[in-house]
Formats: C-alpha cells, sequence, structure tokens
C-alpha cells in the first residue's frame, strides 16, 4: 500500500494490526521465506489485518510496473511479447481481413497489493508543513512550529531547534521533487488504472491530506477496514460454496 506520508502510518492504520512500515529496499525480504505459508491461509476462515506499507514508492509508471511484476508477474500489456499465433493471424489478414471482434470486457486485476493511496495537499501547503518542521538534537523530537510546537514554553528549547533537512531530502531540492512528482502522476495513474482488489474497487485511493492528522489517518484506516470487511465476506462467501 504504497503512501506518502509519515512512518508512522502502520501504527496508526490499525494499533493491533501486524504491519510493517518498508523502504523499498527492504521489500524483498518482507516478500519471501519470513511469510506464512499459502496453503495454510487458504485453510483460515478469518482474515486478519496483516501486511506491509510502502512509504512514496512507487513515485513512478516504470517503477510501480517494476513492482507490480515483481509481486505478481504482471507485465503491461503493449510490453508483454505477442504470441505466434497472432502473428500468423495478422499476416494472414492481410489477404483475407477477419471480421471485427468484440473486444473482451476489461476486468481489473488484483495485481500484488490492495491499496495505493495518494494524499492529495495544495502546493502551498505542502511548503508550509516541510518549511516549519524543526528537530531537537538533544531528543531526536521533531516539531512543527506552527501545527506542532514544542510544548515546553522555555526559550532554550526553541533555541536549539534546527531545521529539517536531510541530504536524501533536502529542502534545497523540494520544489524540483515536487514538479517531478507531479509530472509523473499521469502515467501512475494509467498503469494504477489496471488493478482493484474487486471488480469495482479500483487501487488508486486519493486521500485529502489538507485536514488534521487525526482526520487523514481515520480516512485511511476507513478504507483499509472496507476492504478487509469485503475480503473476509468474500472469504467466507468461498467457504460456504466448499462446503456444499
Amino acid at each position: 500500500m504504497p503512501a506518502g506520508g509519515r512512518a508512522s502510518s502502520s501504527a496508526e492504520l490499525d494499533p493491533g494490526a501486524d504491519a510493517t512500515c518498508l523502504p523499498a529496499g527492504d521489500l524483498a525480504a518482507a516478500t519471501g521465506t519470513g511469510a506464512d505459508d499459502p496453503a495454510d491461509a487458504a485453510e483460515s476462515a478469518t482474515i486478519e489485518p496483516a501486511g506491509w506499507i510502502l512509504v512514496g514508492f512507487p513515485d513512478s509508471s516504470e517503477r510501480l510496473q517494476l513492482l507490480e511484476r515483481f509481486l505478481s508477474g504482471w507485465i503491461e500489456p503493449s510490453a508483454a511479447p505477442t504470441p505466434e499465433a497472432e502473428v500468423y493471424k495478422s499476416k494472414a489478414a492481410l489477404i483475407v481481413p477477419a471480421p471485427p471482434l468484440e473486444p473482451p470486457p476489461f476486468v481489473l486485476t488484483p495485481g500484488g497489493y490492495d491499496l495505493h493511496f495518494r494524499l492529495e495537499l495544495p502546493t502551498d501547503e505542502v511548503l508550509r508543513r516541510a518549511l516549519g518542521q524543526r528537530s531537537d538534537p538533544a531528543t531526536s523530537l521533531v516539531y512543527h512550529l506552527e501545527d506542532q510546537p514544542p510544548s515546553s514554553k522555555h526559550q532554550i528549547i526553541y533555541e536549539r531547534l534546527v531545521p529539517v533537512d536531510s541530504l536524501s531530502n533536502s529542502m534545497g531540492t523540494l520544489t524540483s521533487r515536487m514538479h517531478g512528482f507531479d509530472i509523473s502522476q499521469p502515467d501512475v495513474d494509467f498503469s494504477l488504472s489496471y488493478f482493484g482488489p474487486f471488480a469495482d474497487c479500483p487501487r488508486l485511493t486519493q486521500i485529502d491530506a489538507s485536514k488534521s492528522m487525526d482526520e487523514v489517518y481515520d480516512a485511511l484506516d476507513e478504507a483499509v477496514a472496507i476492504l478487509l470487511d469485503r475480503k473476509r465476506a468474500e472469504r467466507a462467501r468461498e467457504l460456504a460454496e466448499e462446503a456444499e
């Protein structure tokens, strides 16, 4: 469930969930031999919240397609090799054109993960939130000068606060990174349009992040809860059909 947001997302979504917030490089370890046996999971009548959350990745269509290929083996239709039979058909159609065929109905593919959250926020608000962050070197706590100032009124705390400006995400490259993200999203949207955990439930879920932190987490939690309820209902239906 890639999502641009705080690293505490997994704990906030469901304190009792076995969800892990991962850097993209740790995905292979998380989806390797440490996972539960799928055969054992299929025998369970309940679906408990468990899984992983990628924060800020994938941020481009190319990376999304590579991630999906790693997780589920999916290949973008235009990049898939043309079957030999279709090549012969196209050659034969040059002599005897085939009657037009109705294209098959489009169906969403479940793919390798369930939901892709995009936190929507105006540019001015992104800048305000980023530039207002401060870190306390003595305690490693992070504050925001307007939204989450230090609770202590002692001047010495404010004097030792320093801007949050890491080498990997420096303030000097903030506008460039925002622009790169914005121009890549139409292609990401197109790739995501192939996927959804259910036929009427697309994978891409847009969240209004201009609200308070609690309201944003509530919206995320609600989307995950609805998905879990539908999966549990689907699992119960499958078990009932097998019992008949």
